[in-house]
């Protein structure tokens, strides 16, 4: 469907953004059925340090794909002023951004309950930056 501007190569946004909310659905599903099936679940307390870390991954992938993807098209989604669609924006990028924190409290307590080196691999570094870098977006320029 072409936009409305004149312009004949735009499409609406609406195909795209559900297509993004489908597939951001079908990963959170096939997450927790991962994690719940074949990872023996989650848990904050118990003895079974890997389900404290099935946290990890789960929250990461809500945290940062969904809710971060959601807040990345609030602005073509959320009817309403410009007000209102910055609020639900911000909204959602302080939720996303609470989840990967919690994400990263629950790896650092996994790795400290086993005994495990905190920032030892690529894959921290990255990921610590990466949530440094998307908290550097509630800055205001």
């Amino acid at each position: 469907m072409a936009a409305k501007d004149g312009s004949s190569f735009l499409v609406s946004a609406t195909p795209v953004t559900v297509v993004a909310h489908l597939f951001g659905v079908v990963a959170v599903t096939l997450m927790l059925v991962w994690i719940l099936y074949f990872r023996g679940g989650v848990s904050l307390t118990s003895n079974n340090k890997e389900q404290l870390f099935n946290l990890h991954p789960l929250l990461m992938l809500i945290g940062f794909i969904f809710v971060g993807g959601e807040a990345a098209m609030a602005h073509k989604i959320i009817p309403g002023t410009q007000k209102a669609q910055r609020f639900v924006h911000m909204a959602l990028l302080l939720i996303a951004l609470s989840m990967a924190a919690f994400g990263l409290y629950i790896v650092f307590k996994f790795q400290h309950d086993i005994g495990m080196p905190d920032m030892y691999s690529l894959h921290s570094w990255l990921g610590m930056g990466t949530v440094c870098l998307f908290a550097l977006q509630m800055i205001k320029p």
